[in-house]
Parts: C-alpha cells; sequence; structure tokens
C-alpha cells in the first residue's frame, strides 16, 4: 500500500498518544499498525524521490489515462474523470458521496443502505457484496469499478472487463487508508484540494480526540450485540480504533484478536468493570431484531460503572458495520467515541 509520507508524523503521534495510556470481513450479504513512517532527510531527499512509488505509479499518461496502484498492489490504468462508476462497497459510496460524485455511479452490490445513502437505492444492484453479478455490472458499462473488503472475491472477474480498484480497508489503518482513498480519488476525478480540505478536517478531530481520551484516564470495552450474543474487541482488532487511533486505554488488553471477535458473558463484562462500553447492535444494522435493550436491561451489567455512570455509548449500526471505510462514518465514529469525554 501507499505509504502517506505527509502524514506519517502525525499518524506515529495518534498511536504514541494511545500507547502512553496507563494499562496499555456473517451473513450473506452484510458481513464479513500502523508502522511509523519518518520524513526524509534533506540528504536523502534525492534517493527517497527515486525510490517512491509514486514515481511509477500515479501519473497521467499520454492518452488521458491516469496509472493507479490500489490498496492491494494492483498497478491499474484508469480513466481520467470517469463518467460510469461501479461502486460494490458502502464505505466507497459514502467517500464519492462526501466528494460531490454521486452522479458518477451507475451500479451497486448491495440492497441494505444506510439513510444517508439512500440516493443510490434505485441504482442497478449487481447480485451481493460477496458474488458479484458480472452481468448486470458489465451492463452498466462502467468506465471504472471500485471493490472493498467484502467484494474483493470479484477482483479477477471485474478486472478482466474493467479497469478496477481494490480500495479495501485493513484493520490496524483505517484511517491511513482513508487518506489514502481520499487522495486516489482526488487524483482520478481532479478533486485534490477538496479531498485534501477533508483529510486535514478529519485529521484535526482525531488529534483532538486521541488527545482528549487518553488525557481522561478512561478505559474502554467494545461490545458487539448480536441476537444476544455478546463478542468483545480489542487493540488490534476489527474495531480495536477506538484504543489504536481514539485513545481509550483497553480494559482487557488480552482479548483474542477476531474478526468475529472474542466470546463473552455479561460476567466477564462486569469482571472487567469498564468505565465506558461502546456498544454495537449487528442486528439492527443488518434488518434484524436489536438487542440492545436486553443488554442494558441485565442485572449484572446494571452494575458496571459504565452503566451507573452513563458511559454506555450506542453506536450507530450503519456507520460502524456497514459503511467503514467511508468519510462520513469515520467522522461520525470520532463523534461517538468522544461522547464519554464532553
Amino acid at each position: 500500500m501507499k505509504k502517506l509520507l505527509s502524514r506519517g508524523l502525525l499518524l506515529s503521534s495518534v498511536l504514541l498518544v494511545a500507547a502512553c495510556s496507563p494499562n496499555n470481513g456473517d451473513d450473506a450479504q452484510v458481513e464479513e499498525t500502523t508502522e511509523e513512517v519518518n520524513q526524509p532527510s534533506e540528504e536523502n531527499s534525492d534517493q527517497t524521490a527515486k525510490d517512491s512509488p509514486s514515481d511509477e505509479t500515479d501519473k497521467a499518461t499520454a492518452d488521458g489515462t491516469l496509472t493507479i496502484m490500489d490498496n492491494a498492489e494492483h498497478t491499474v490504468d484508469v480513466p481520467a474523470n470517469p463518467q460510469r462508476v461501479a461502486v460494490f462497497d458502502n464505505g466507497q459510496l459514502d467517500v464519492l458521496q462526501s466528494l460531490g460524485l454521486s452522479d458518477r455511479v451507475v451500479a451497486t452490490a448491495s440492497d441494505i443502505l444506510p439513510d444517508y445513502l439512500s440516493e443510490f437505492s434505485d441504482l442497478p444492484v449487481a447480485g451481493t457484496l460477496f458474488e458479484i453479478d458480472l452481468e448486470v455490472a458489465n451492463a452498466e458499462e462502467p468506465e471504472l469499478a471500485i471493490v472493498g473488503a467484502r467484494s474483493q472475491e470479484s477482483y479477477d472477474g471485474l478486472a478482466d472487463t474493467v479497469p478496477t480498484l481494490d480500495l479495501s480497508n485493513t484493520i490496524q489503518n483505517i484511517w491511513e487508508t482513508l487518506q489514502s482513498n481520499l487522495e486516489t480519488y482526488g487524483k482520478i476525478f481532479g478533486v485534490e484540494e477538496q479531498a485534501e480540505g477533508k483529510i486535514q478536517g478529519l485529521e484535526e478531530q482525531l488529534t483532538a480526540l486521541a488527545e482528549n481520551a487518553s488525557s481522561s484516564g478512561l478505559n474502554a470495552l467494545f461490545l458487539m450485540t448480536s441476537e444476544g450474543q455478546l463478542s468483545a474487541y480489542g487493540p488490534g482488532s476489527r474495531f480495536g480504533y477506538v484504543h489504536d487511533l481514539f485513545g481509550y486505554e483497553p480494559v482487557d488488553s488480552d482479548i483474542e484478536v477476531s474478526r468475529h471477535g472474542m466470546d463473552v458473558s455479561v460476567e466477564y463484562v462486569l469482571e472487567k468493570d469498564p468505565d465506558v462500553i461502546f456498544l454495537l447492535d449487528r442486528g439492527a444494522a443488518i434488518g434484524d431484531e436489536s438487542s440492545i435493550s436486553e443488554f442494558e436491561e441485565n442485572p449484572v451489567i446494571q452494575e458496571t460503572t459504565a452503566y451507573k455512570e452513563g458511559n454506555i455509548v450506542h453506536l450507530s449500526p450503519d456507520m460502524w458495520y456497514l459503511t467503514e471505510g467511508g468519510f462520513i462514518s469515520f467522522k461520525t465514529m470520532m463523534d461517538e467515541a468522544a461522547q464519554p469525554l464532553n
């Protein structure tokens, strides 16, 4: 993946804030560390520029195309400022919408879209995120196709007929990936200044959140509830950025890192007794029955510090589960993560 040298120091500082705290891809339709980057020294700048992948990729060519290296390190020639784009990732629909490019989207692969992305709901749906219907996709004659984590298995089939970019988010690098994707869209669609402005705004919000969360001394536990079952996520996991990026001390640093989380009980939650519980309702995200009330009405949970202090944060299921990797969703995640600090 391309490294964002201009962001290196910021990323390092955010991770350092988190590290200094006291204790330091489901269903068929919707399922599913950042290293420090040093600025090149003046004496090595010539060699750094020589070695930079951007010298070989992300360049405009004479025939009106751009050569882009995507997040899976495919080097792809894409048309400059394409008018017809097939987008098979909800997070990327979010980013394109935030850049004012919604009218370029001609097909999706999800009939479960958050309300704020409803403008895409009338577009042709090419299969599912996990199995793109290539016939439907190609019928829309896209000039560019975009896949994400849930749809990346369809990359090869799409790439046979249309320039395709894999802009999948990675677990540990959600922020770095979002920056990279914004910059990529800026180059492709000629909206570099707008993309840079959005990056700067998110940077400022992220830095403030990480500093405030770390200095608060609050520890936290991230829980996902689904049909009455509880899963916990810790540092380095799918939702570990509440610790790794947002700065909250983990109440348990030994949570098993798994895509689907570590199965836990309400007794476990009371034993760890976090100051803050971030609660994600998967059922609400995918149209099933919510189990939030069942969780909060449990007498064991009502004994926790988080419950007594009013610090059980109900996370927006759409943003955290369906559109992770988006601009609007990431901003909303930070807003919600800051609630216990207000």
